[in-house]
């Protein structure tokens, strides 16, 4: 499994799921992920992030 570049700030005082929330808006909006694209799973989406 490919790793993930972007990791969640656990330092940050913005909650990790917001963080994340935030990530998928940003592909979204640069087209990385176009109208009509399969998002990742939440599991898949917590192994990339190293949450499980």
């Amino acid at each position: 499994m490919m790793k993930q570049e972007w990791q969640p700030n656990r330092k940050s005082d913005i909650p990790i799921y917001i963080q994340i929330k935030e990530y998928v808006k940003e592909k979204i909006a640069i087209g990385e992920w176009p109208i009509g694209t399969r998002l990742p799973s939440q599991r898949k989406l917590a192994l990339l992030f190293n949450e499980l």
